[in-house]
C-alpha cells in the first residue's frame, strides 16, 4: 500500500494538471473549463470527454498547451437532446452479425457444416448471454461459395472423375487431396476444378489453370477467335504470352461474359472507367488494402468486405484500391463490445456453439 501511495504521489508531482484538487464550487463560477474540469462537471471520465471532443459532440478551442471548453456549450447539450434509447435498442440499429440459425438458412447448410467452416476459417464467435453471433462480413466471405452459381463446364464431380479416368472412389479422393485440387462444395456435392485436373492428367497444355487459352474459350462459349479478341481488347482483360499460347484471365473473362449476357455492359464499362479519376500518384491520407489489413490485423478479404458493406469511397490507382485513412479508422475502430444483435424472432429456439 505504501508503495502504491508513493507511486501516486510521484505521478501527481510530475503531472500536477491531473491532480483532482479543484473544488467543485470553484468550477461553478468558471466560464471555460479544461477537459479534466469538464469531466468533473459531467461526472464522467476524462477519456470520455476527449472521445466526445474528437466526435464533435463537445466543442473546444485548442491553444498552446491547453484545451478549453465553454461551459455554456456543455449546458446547451441538454437543451434538445435526442430521444433516449436503451442499450438493447441501440444494438439493433446495425446488423453486422449473423445468428447461428441465420447462417444455416441463408447458406442452406447443416449445423455441423457451420461449425466445421467456422473453425476452419477462424471466424470469431461473440456471445451475449447464452446466444452466439458471428461477424457478418467474415461469414459472407467464407460461406459465399456454398450458394455461388457454378458453371458445370468448369468442374468435375467425383462420379465424373471415376468414369472418365477409370478411378475408384478412394483413388479420386487420394488424387484430389494429394494434388490440392481447388474445390467448391454445395450441399452434399463437391466440385473439383476441371482445368487443374486436366492439366495434371495431360488433357490440356501445361499452362496456369487460372487462365484460358484461346481454344478453350472458343470451345466453351462457341466463339470465333475474332470474338474472343474483341472481348479481350475492349474490356482490357488480363492476358499475356505463355510459350506459344496467349492466355486470358479465367475469372475476368467469365465475369465479363456473365455481365454481357445480363445487359449490354460494354458502354457502361467504358462510361464507368471514363468517370474514374486518372491518378498516377497516391494522394496524402490514402492507404491500400494491404496496408489496412496489416494495420488492423485482419485479412485483405476482410478489409474488402467491410469497406464494401460500409460503401466506403475509394480511389483506383494502377488497378489497386486506396481508401481515406480517416474513414478507415472510423470504420475499424468501432467498439467490438457494441456489436449489433440481429433481430431474429427464432433466436430463442436454437442452441449456441460453445468453445
Amino acid at each position: 500500500m505504501a508503495i502504491r501511495q508513493k507511486q501516486i504521489a510521484e505521478y501527481y508531482e510530475a503531472h500536477p494538471e491531473d491532480k483532482e484538487d479543484t473544488p467543485k464550487d470553484v468550477l461553478h463560477g468558471k466560464a471555460f473549463l479544461t477537459p479534466r474540469e469538464a469531466a468533473k462537471v459531467l461526472g464522467i471520465g476524462k477519456s470520455s470527454v476527449y472521445r466526445e471532443l474528437a466526435s464533435g459532440l463537445i466543442k473546444a478551442v485548442q491553444m498552446k498547451g491547453k484545451t478549453l471548453i465553454r461551459r455554456a456549450d456543455i449546458e446547451r447539450l441538454f437543451d434538445n437532446p435526442p430521444t433516449y434509447q436503451s442499450h438493447s435498442e441501440k444494438k439493433q440499429e446495425k446488423r453486422e452479425y449473423y445468428t447461428f440459425r441465420q447462417i444455416m438458412e441463408k447458406f442452406k447448410c447443416s449445423k455441423k457444416a457451420v461449425m466445421t467452416r467456422v473453425e476452419k476459417y477462424n471466424i470469431p464467435k461473440v456471445y451475449q448471454g447464452r446466444n452466439c453471433f458471428f461477424d457478418r462480413a467474415l461469414v459472407d466471405i467464407h460461406f459465399a461459395q456454398l450458394i455461388a452459381e457454378i458453371d458445370l463446364r468448369d468442374y468435375y464431380t467425383i462420379p465424373q472423375l471415376e468414369e472418365k479416368f477409370k478411378m475408384s472412389y478412394k483413388a479420386v479422393i487420394s488424387f484430389v487431396a494429394r494434388n490440392k485440387i481447388p474445390r467448391i462444395t454445395q450441399g452434399r456435392t463437391v466440385y473439383y476444378s476441371r482445368a487443374h485436373i486436366d492439366t495434371i492428367k495431360g488433357e490440356r497444355e501445361s499452362v496456369d489453370p487460372n487462365y484460358y487459352t484461346y481454344s478453350e474459350v472458343m470451345e466453351k462459349y462457341n466463339f470465333t477467335k475474332d470474338q474472343v479478341a474483341y472481348y479481350v481488347h475492349n474490356y482490357e482483360i488480363d492476358n499475356h504470352k505463355h510459350g506459344r499460347f496467349t492466355v486470358i484471365n479465367r475469372k475476368e473473362f467469365d465475369r465479363i461474359i456473365k455481365e454481357r449476357m445480363e445487359t449490354n455492359s460494354l458502354e457502361k464499362e467504358k462510361e464507368r472507367r471514363a468517370k474514374m479519376p486518372k491518378l498516377n500518384t497516391i494522394p496524402d491520407g490514402y492507404i491500400s488494402v494491404a496496408q489496412i489489413a496489416e494495420k488492423y490485423g485482419v485479412t485483405p478479404h476482410h478489409v474488402q468486405a467491410k469497406t464494401r458493406e460500409a460503401k466506403t469511397p475509394k480511389l483506383i490507382i494502377k488497378h489497386l484500391n486506396y481508401y481515406n485513412e480517416e474513414a478507415i479508422e472510423q470504420l475499424f475502430n468501432k467498439d467490438p463490445e457494441k456489436f449489433e444483435v440481429p433481430n431474429d424472432p427464432k433466436i430463442r429456439n436454437y442452441h449456441p456453439i460453445h468453445d
